[in-house]
């Protein structure tokens, strides 16, 4: 997961679910004590399947978070069980956007 940017900040994880059994989704955002329905806009990212992010993505968690199918606090992972994911998505079929 190349970014630039990413050495620089520190990031918290969230695996997507929609409060189903199986995460589909890796987001991260800035660890700057704000929670995701105050963070910009472009620093809510999507881990795509080349492992790149894609930025502007804040509008599909607080969607979530206002259906009830998002909590900061349960669906916050560690950075270590994000690139799990990524490498087991990656060693089968990936589960999210492409």
């Amino acid at each position: 997961m190349s970014n630039e940017q990413s050495k620089k900040i520190e990031w918290r994880y969230f695996g997507r679910d929609s409060n189903g059994a199986t995460v589909f989704e890796i987001y991260r955002c800035p660890a700057n004590g704000k929670n995701i329905e105050f963070q910009r806009h472009e620093d809510v990212q999507l881990l795509l399947q080349d492992g790149s992010w894609r930025p502007n993505m804040q509008r599909v968690l607080t969607d979530e978070i206002y259906d009830g199918k998002f909590d900061e606090t349960i669906d916050e992972i560690s950075e270590e069980k994000a690139m799990e994911y990524y490498q087991t998505w990656l060693a089968g079929e990936w589960p999210g956007r492409k």
